[in-house]
């Protein structure tokens, strides 16, 4: 139950713990509706639970090495942001590296215009358009 009750808490970000697993279970006991081969479900619920925790931890490495890319391209110390792209309100370290990713070296476009036909938008003075 222990193990439950601090999944529940980590990914309801704090707002389910221990207590609130221990009722959830009394009451799911009755609710599940099919008795046979009850232990091949609750195998297969367990095994779930485990392949979304392994999933987050990938997850985690994955942005760790983000991070470690986009922190190469901080232009100095001095620099509050690392890559100019990430003072973009709403874009943050992995939206920036896949944009960065996908666009390269954005020095290769002449104008903003250029650069828009490569993501299939238009710049417009209101904003971007999809084409």
């Amino acid at each position: 139950m222990a193990r439950n009750g601090r999944f529940l808490e980590k990914h309801s970000r704090g707002r389910v713990g221990e207590e609130r697993a221990k009722k959830i279970q009394s009451l799911a006991k009755g609710t599940f509706g099919i008795t046979l081969a009850l232990d091949a479900f609750s195998l297969q619920l367990r095994l779930l639970v485990e392949q979304i925790e392994f999933i987050e931890e990938q997850i985690k490495v994955i942005e760790e090495a983000i991070n470690v890319v986009m922190e190469e391209l901080r232009p100095s110390k001095d620099t509050l942001y690392r890559h100019v792209i990430e003072t973009i309100p709403g874009i943050g370290p992995v939206l920036a590296a896949a944009i960065i990713g996908e666009i390269g070296d954005i020095s290769r476009f002449p104008n903003a215009r250029a650069s828009g036909g490569l993501c299939r938008f238009r710049c417009f003075r209101q904003g971007f358009r999809a084409v």
